[in-house]
């Protein structure tokens, strides 16, 4: 599923974190990790580059997977974009701190550019949030559903990761009794709680499918049906268990020069300490079915 990861460390990365997470997402394939120092173009340092990834290559577990270094010179976005293109990276992981300001937390620029203009899934872990003493294989995949292609476009990649790892699946659907359309049924105006038991109902059903699909793959599944704001909610279930890892979808930008995106994938990054695996909904299938 994963051959290729693609591990950028900058100067500053607290770079066993950012090792030992990769490492994690990837133990249960034979992945190559692809170790990425970005200089300034003015930079005559290369020798002091190769130098920092020899010693964090050196900290990747011996015999567990292959390393590579690479050292290139740029716009730190635009390169770790390129490269993952150049290299066939099959997942990209950034480690990111987040901060709070006015509006909320907010995911450092860098990541935000590569999450909206690349096209190959990103493992963002929050180093923050994240214990630096503990790295898990995930236990807990959950799947943030909402009845659209996009969302359901990373079922399939989901549940294979799910059985690699040996995880349980947990779909998930957040549900809002004032959603319009959802407060009648049958032309009959519902009240309270009659409507809120209808739309919970009705998103249990629609999840369902899912769960006995996986169960058939022999893979444990469950449903939830939160009510509220979405990324909270799923804020609140990811926090439940420790090794737990979000799989979500995002139609993405396409540009570098976009960086903020109201997207629900944007608000569960920002809103979650667990590590959040973003797939861009053209690359899903593709990593689903032509990486097992």
């Amino acid at each position: 599923m994963f051959k290729r990861v693609l591990v950028p460390i900058a100067e500053d990365s607290d770079v066993e974190f950012v090792i030992r997470w990769s490492e994690s997402v990837a133990e249960p394939f034979k992945t190559e990790l692809l170790l990425l120092r970005v200089i300034d173009p003015k930079d005559l340092r290369d020798g002091e580059a190769e130098t920092f990834l020899k010693r964090a290559a050196s900290r990747v577990t011996y015999g567990r997977f292959n390393v590579r270094t690479i050292v290139t010179k740029g716009s730190i976005a635009e390169e770790i974009v390129r490269v993952a293109i150049e290299h066939d990276a099959d997942l990209i992981t950034m480690a990111t701190k987040t901060r709070l300001g006015v509006k909320g937390s907010m995911v450092n620029s860098v990541t935000r550019r590569v999450l909206h203009a690349n096209k190959v899934p990103v493992l963002v872990l929050n180093s923050d949030g994240l214990k630096k003493s503990e790295y898990h294989s995930p236990k807990f995949v959950i799947v943030p559903l909402d009845g659209s292609n996009n969302s359901e476009s990373v079922v399939e990649f989901a549940t294979d990761f799910a059985g690699e790892c040996g995880a349980k699946l947990v779909f998930v659907r957040v549900t809002n009794p004032t959603f319009p359309g959802l407060s009648t049924l049958a032309g009959k105006p519902m009240q309270g709680s009659k409507s809120s038991l209808y739309i919970r109902d009705f998103a249990k059903e629609y999840l369902n499918r899912f769960v006995e699909s996986a169960r058939e793959n022999g893979i444990s599944a469950s449903l939830r049906t939160p009510s509220g704001s979405t990324s909270a909610c799923i804020a609140a279930l990811a926090a439940e268990n420790i090794n737990t890892l979000v799989v979500i979808g995002t139609q993405g930008i396409g540009g570098l020069k976009r960086t903020v995106v109201g997207s629900v994938a944007d608000k569960v990054v920002r809103s979650t300490s667990q590590p959040v695996l973003v797939i861009p909904v053209s690359s899903a299938l593709v990593v689903g079915a032509g990486h097992k």
